[in-house]
């Protein structure tokens, strides 16, 4: 499966921390996915490098600040982080 949908349990709302990742794309040189992200509740679009698509590999990357954040107009998905009804999540999760 290409999306992750999880909570991370911390208390970043009253929803504590949703994560929605989807794998975008494959770094061939480095043997890694590329993973789009959303923080729904910090209201962050983030990418990561990992090579297991897990939130055990995600949630890794993320805490030690190995992220880049989307350039404008990068992914339809991250048109806006605050919109619980985005693009990405009825389009790829519930489409």
């Amino acid at each position: 499966m290409d999306i992750l949908q999880f909570n991370t349990g911390r208390q970043y709302s009253d929803h504590g921390q949703r994560i929605f990742a989807k794998i975008v794309g494959y770094h061939n040189d480095l043997n890694m996915h590329i993973v789009a992200m959303i923080d729904r509740d910090r209201h962050l679009a983030e990418y990561v490098l990992v090579f297991n698509f897990t939130r055990e590999d995600i949630m890794a990357e993320y805490d030690k600040s190995r992220y880049y954040r989307p350039n404008s107009g990068d992914l339809p998905l991250f048109v806006n982080s605050r919109d619980y009804e985005s693009e990405f999540l009825y389009d790829e999760i519930l489409g």
